[in-house]
């Protein structure tokens, strides 16, 4: 029985994989190096620090992680906040969910400023009972931590948890936590693998209908 929804951040809860791409390709061009949208979508899940290490040894850059992060933590919040604003119909979504006393969580790679500011601007903090970010795990995705820590605070069983995510190293980590991934298949993701997800949904209204098929049973 489905008791709770366990939601990736990026590219599932705010379409923002393409402004961390834009953010992320301006920074290493400042640094001397070049990296396509089709190297970036290798990372999506990975938390921050791990990605740019990975890409500092790809990019042969000569800085360091916290001089990537410094220059691109302010040129992305900007272009966040910009493109940010209040999300009527995900509000409604939530809430409908939440009366069918299906609990909420969010686990993102994300750091927790990020994460608040995101939530926040989206209108649809409230809606959750736990928040979950990369600072509070010590291994991020594909490892399980971030779900597994999420399940927890919601009082939860792994197993009656679904995990919607829209990254391969994401619903690897769900698998791992004994949960049901579920893949949301939009563009930025489109061609990557995520054959490892029990199913596969190309918005968030079709989570009514997975939970039925998963056998959910909550009240009206």
């Amino acid at each position: 029985m489905i008791k709770a929804i366990i939601f990736d951040m990026d590219g599932v809860l705010f379409d923002s994989q393409r402004i961390h791409f834009e953010a992320e390709k301006r920074t290493v061009a400042n640094f001397g190096g070049k990296i396509t949208d089709s190297e970036l979508k290798g990372y999506l899940g990975w938390n921050e620090e791990a990605f740019w290490e990975d890409v500092i040894r790809r990019c042969h850059l000569k800085t360091t992680v916290e001089e990537l992060e410094q220059y691109e933590r302010p040129r992305l919040e900007k272009m966040m906040e910009s493109a940010l604003k209040k999300d009527e119909a995900l509000g409604d979504l939530l809430s409908y969910l939440r009366n069918r006393k299906i609990r909420l969580a969010v686990a993102s790679s994300a750091d927790r400023h990020l994460v608040g500011m995101i939530l926040g601007k989206l209108g649809i903090t409230r809606f959750f009972d736990a928040v979950v970010t990369g600072e509070d795990v010590k291994r991020s995705k594909p490892a399980p931590d971030i779900f597994l820590e999420a399940a927890k605070r919601i009082r939860v069983a792994p197993k009656d948890c679904i995990v919607v995510e829209d990254a391969p190293a994401g619903i690897e980590a769900a698998k791992r936590a004994g949960m049901h991934p579920i893949a949301l298949r939009g563009s930025v993701n489109k061609g990557l693998d995520l054959t490892g997800a029990e199913r596969e949904i190309a918005d968030l209204n079709g989570l009514p209908g997975i939970i039925g098929f998963l056998g959910a049973k909550p009240s009206v």
